[in-house]
């Protein structure tokens, strides 16, 4: 039914209209929703024609059928999600529903009704996608892997690690083959070669964790999805066959983690820092001025920093005790910091030069590492995890306590009743301790600043 409209409403209609017509794609869709909200007509839910506009990176949610989102990746191209919480949970979960244009808005509507009448009961849906093997391909499997069972199993860190590795490593091997025809002869191949490259053992041992633990959970295998979902419980499990890959010892430019390099050595490294390149050289100044791990400096968001107050806030989900840290940033990690916000246009402090959605690998620092140490003047059992050694040693060497010491590095507090009774954040201190740290690496020694007891 056309409703009554206003003078106001009568004067913007031509003018929306005109509009409309001098738009395509995505701006046509939003000026025409406008059109129909003046007109009356009920708001539609979702158009094929806003679905075909959708950029890559974009995503598009159903107004009309919660949690029914499309998703635009670049590599992955356009597929249909349902988008819920965990039973018993308030953690969001996305579950795969399949790719826009073979399943229709239509396709994915009802699916969504079927998958909300399943969450309704307390349980988590699975996947539509799994019900017909035939159609899909081992990039699915990831697919269910990333979005389903690491949604579930894992934290988010490790589930953000596991998606790198898979689409810089699996995905472009193995996406395309079809779930039957996969075999572990292209496995062992794959990962045996990726195992013999230079430096890339560990990435290897990554992928084939990945390989079996996907493989694995999709049948019903796995001990933390034991009984859930028997996706591919009729085709043969490859990695059975798959052999075994050399002992981590093997790995080539292994070093020991528990060398203590002396403070000149530190600043032996910061003086040469930029043979590195970038960000590889940023990164690790970052992790020199701050004690931090390199796998939360290169992994560091634009939304985690507030370059006013001075602080780096460290999310729970990204830390490995699953505690929310604050590092307190020295006068030289911020201007560092604020000198690369001007440079970057994305979301990420480090993103890769080669993956430029992505941040950069703390792999990619540590082999850069470990092929330059020479020229460095770091010893050969140098890794940026002896950064963290020699900051905190240097810390116990000139009176810094304990206490002090576990709130930079982000550790547990020692058992005891302080652990139990004692709040104080220790924020002032631990400042002043990283600013002391950051002028002796830098070698200001001239300019140190006491820190009051």
């Amino acid at each position: 039914m056309t409703r009554r409209l206003t003078a106001q409403q009568k004067a913007a209609l031509p003018l929306l209209i005109e509009s409309r017509d001098m738009l395509k794609g995505a701006y046509r869709a939003a000026v025409q929703k406008a059109i129909d909200l003046i007109e009356g007509r009920e708001e539609s839910a979702l158009t094929d024609l806003e679905c075909k506009a959708l950029p890559p990176g974009a995503v598009l949610l159903d107004p009309k059928h919660p949690g029914l989102m499309l998703k635009h990746g670049a590599r992955t191209g356009k597929r249909w999600f349902f988008r819920t919480t965990k039973p018993l949970s308030t953690t969001q979960t996305l579950i795969m529903i399949g790719p826009y244009p073979e399943v229709t808005i239509a396709d994915a509507r009802a699916h969504r009704e079927e998958m909300a009448a399943v969450r309704n009961t307390n349980k988590l849906p699975v996947s539509p996608m799994l019900s017909d093997k035939s159609r899909y391909t081992v990039g699915d499997l990831f697919d269910w892997y990333l979005g389903t069972y690491c949604a579930e199993a894992k934290r988010e860190s490790s589930t953000e690690s596991d998606r790198l590795i898979i689409e810089r490593y699996l995905r472009p091997e193995f996406g395309h083959i079809p779930i039957e025809d996969w075999n572990a002869d292209h496995i062992t191949g794959f990962l045996h070669n990726l195992f013999n490259a230079t430096a890339k053992g560990r990435q290897a041992q990554k992928c084939m964790a990945i390989l079996s633990a996907a493989n694995n959970a999709a049948r019903g295998q796995s001990r933390l999805w034991a009984g859930r979902v028997e996706w591919l419980r009729d085709i043969p499990n490859p990695m059975q066959n798959v052999a075994r890959l050399p002992n981590r010892e093997k790995i080539k430019a292994k070093a020991p983690t528990n060398y203590k390099p002396p403070l000149s050595e530190i600043q032996a490294l910061w003086r040469n820092i930029d043979i590195l390149g970038q960000p590889n050289a940023d990164a690790l100044r970052l992790q020199l001025l701050t004690c931090s791990r390199i796998s939360e400096v290169t992994g560091l968001h634009v939304s985690e920093l507030d370059l006013d107050a001075g602080r780096w806030v460290l999310p729970a989900e990204r830390a490995k005790n699953g505690r929310e840290h604050i590092v307190m940033l020295p006068d030289e990690a911020a201007l560092l910091l604020k000198r690369r916000l001007l440079n970057i246009t994305g979301t990420w402090v480090f993103p890769s030069q080669k993956w430029p959605e992505e941040h950069v690998s703390s792999e990619t620092v540590m082999k850069a590492i470990a092929g330059n140490r020479a020229a460095l003047g770091v010893s050969d059992r140098f890794t940026s995890h002896a950064i963290r050694h020699a900051c905190l040693t240097w810390c116990a060497e000139n009176g810094i306590g304990r206490e002090v010491r576990d709130r930079i590095s982000n550790h547990a507090p020692a058992a005891g009743v302080d652990s139990h009774y004692v709040a104080a954040e220790l924020n002032e201190p631990a400042r002043l301790t990283l600013q002391r740290w950051a002028q002796a690496v830098t070698a200001k020694a001239g300019q140190v600043v006491q820190l009051k007891r």
